[in-house]
């Protein structure tokens, strides 16, 4: 029953005595309860079910994202575009600076990158925030391992076809670019991956902390990407313009699931429990 029907019934009712003020509104009030759904926190089968959905959504709107784009996002495309030619166009000066095959505490600090930072370490980063969030029963961090896995599958996808069209061999084996043809490495997947964590760590998990807890959180994980990143090419495994391209999926496919998963957290986070 509607607010105002239920004022005239408990009003009329309170007039003539036979309902108390206090009962009056306690009427209204719990009438208005009963009549919501239970919002309470979603069951894993409720989770499991979103997920297609939400991934729907992602997809839809990463397709559709150039049609939506501003001139300020044309402009950073273009933008990127012309660092990452120049970058290429001076790809093997920029590696002779960065790149230094010795075995000292950097090569340490770049193997440990290597190893942290690439695809399987993000799954397992969104597995965990997803059981976190389960036992814990917050939201947000379900919600950013959702914007991790439903970004993650179309930050793979870019990549391996970025690295299927751009199969440049790494610098290590000579650096030779090769087109359509498979075993590639023109996009660092290392740096799509991290680019994808910070993204989802940053716009979701953060998204209401206080604004010094943003900041620093921010700050730590942009490190950790240019660590990543200077690694891919410290080791010889990229060229710097490979290492821009990754960065550059990784962060539009992330942007992309946490702005989808944002709009879609009320529709998918209240459905009647299961």
């Amino acid at each position: 029953m509607p607010r105002l029907a239920l004022r005239k019934h408990y009003t009329a009712r309170h007039r003539r005595g036979v309902v108390p003020r206090d009962v009056f509104s306690y009427c209204v009030d719990a009438q208005e309860v009963r009549a919501k759904p239970m919002s309470g926190f979603p069951t894993l089968a409720n989770d499991l079910l979103a997920f297609p959905t939400l991934l729907g959504r992602v997809s839809l709107d990463i397709v559709a994202a150039p049609c939506r784009w501003g001139l300020r996002d044309w402009i950073a495309l273009f933008a990127l575009l012309g660092v990452t030619l120049f970058a290429y166009g001076e790809k093997r000066p920029i590696q002779a600076l960065i790149e230094h095959p010795d075995d000292g505490a950097l090569h340490r600090l770049a193997r440990f990158a290597e190893i942290m930072g690439n695809g399987g370490a993000s799954v397992c980063y969104g597995a965990t925030t997803f059981v976190i969030g389960r036992c814990s029963k917050r939201r947000v961090w379900v919600d950013m391992a959702l914007t991790l896995a439903t970004g993650g599958i179309w930050c793979s996808a870019l990549t391996k076809v970025g690295q299927f069209v751009l199969a440049e061999a790494r610098p290590s084996d000579g650096g030779v670019m090769h087109f359509l043809a498979g075993d590639g490495h023109g996009v660092s997947g290392h740096a799509s991956a991290v680019a994808l964590v910070y993204v989802a760590t940053h716009d979701i998990l953060t998204r209401n902390a206080p604004r010094m807890v943003r900041r620093a959180v921010g700050t730590g994980l942009l490190a950790w990407v240019v660590i990543v990143g200077w690694s891919r090419v410290y080791l010889g495994a990229h060229f710097v313009w490979n290492v821009v391209l990754g960065l550059a999926i990784g962060h539009f496919t992330g942007s992309v699931a946490a702005r989808t998963c944002i709009a879609s957290r009320a529709t998918l986070s209240e459905r009647p429990s299961l």
